[in-house]
C-alpha cells in the first residue's frame, strides 16, 4: 500500500466513525435486504466529507487510488465502500483500461450490490470507456461472464453516453439477455434502453418490437422512457 493510501484511509475513517448513527443506519440495513452493515452516514454527508479530505491532499499516482479502494472496500460498513466510488469519480483520470479487470472487477464482485455495481459504473467504468476503446473488449468479456454484477456493469457501461452510444454494442448486449429473468439483469437493460428513448425512441421502439419476449421488468423501464420521450415531443 501507498504511504498516502494508508494515511487517507485513516483520515477518512476517523472523520466518518464519529457521524454514526443507529436510526439511520437500521434504516438503510433495511433498505439494502440486510446486506451489509452500516454507520448511518447519510450519502450528502459522506461525500463532503471525502471530498474535503481528498481535495486537501489528492493523489498523485493509480496506485494511490487503487490502494485507497482496496483499503476501504476491505472495511466492514458499507459507507466506505461507497467512499471509494467517491473516489474514483473524483480521481478516475488516474486509472487506465487495464485497471478495469485488475481491479474494478474485484469490487464488483466483492460485497456486490445494485448500488456499489452502479457506482462503479458511473465514476470509472463508464468514463474510462469513454475515453478509451480498448476498454470495449474488456466489456464484451464481462457480458459473457457468469457473474450477474459483470454482466449488469458491461450492459450499462454507455449509460451517460448519449448520442455517442454505440447502439450496435448496446443492443446486442441487450439481445443475449432479453429474455432473462433476473431482475438485476432485467433492470439494467431496462434502463439502458430508456436512457437511448432520450435521443432514439424510434431505435428503441424497434428493438421493443423485434423482441416481444423481452422481459416484463426491461420492457416497463423502456416503455416509461418512450413515453416521456412522446410526451416532449408533443409539446413542441
Amino acid at each position: 500500500m501507498t504511504a498516502w493510501s494508508t494515511a487517507t484511509a485513516r483520515r477518512i475513517t476517523v472523520a466518518l466513525n464519529p457521524q454514526k448513527n443507529a436510526e439511520f443506519a437500521a434504516g438503510m440495513k433495511w433498505y439494502m435486504k440486510d446486506h451489509f452493515e452500516f454507520l448511518g452516514v447519510k450519502t450528502p454527508e459522506r461525500r463532503a466529507t471525502v471530498k474535503a479530505i481528498i481535495k486537501s491532499n489528492p493523489p498523485t499516482t493509480a496506485a494511490d487510488v487503487t490502494d485507497l479502494v482496496d483499503i476501504l472496500w476491505a472495511k466492514k460498513y458499507r459507507e466506505f465502500h461507497i467512499a471509494g466510488c467517491d473516489l474514483l469519480g473524483m480521481h478516475n483520470s488516474l486509472l487506465n483500461v487495464g485497471h478495469l479487470d485488475s481491479h474494478v472487477r474485484r469490487w464488483i464482485t466483492t460485497h456486490s450490490w445494485w448500488d456499489s455495481v452502479d457506482s462503479l459504473g458511473s465514476t470509472v467504468i463508464s468514463p474510462i470507456a469513454s475515453r478509451d476503446p480498448a476498454a470495449l473488449a474488456v466489456m464484451w468479456k464481462w457480458v459473457e461472464d457468469e457473474n450477474m454484477w459483470l454482466v449488469r456493469a458491461a450492459i450499462q457501461h454507455q449509460r451517460g453516453f448519449r448520442t455517442k452510444t454505440d447502439l450496435k454494442v448496446l443492443f446486442e448486449m441487450c439481445h443475449r439477455y432479453y429474455t432473462d429473468k433476473r431482475f438485476f439483469i432485467a433492470k439494467a437493460i431496462g434502463w439502458a434502453l430508456r436512457d437511448v428513448t432520450a435521443f432514439n425512441p424510434l431505435a428503441v421502439e424497434k428493438f421493443l418490437k423485434e423482441h416481444p419476449d423481452l422481459s416484463a421488468v426491461a420492457r416497463r423501464e423502456a416503455v416509461r422512457g418512450l413515453e416521456r420521450s412522446h410526451l416532449k415531443q408533443g409539446k413542441k
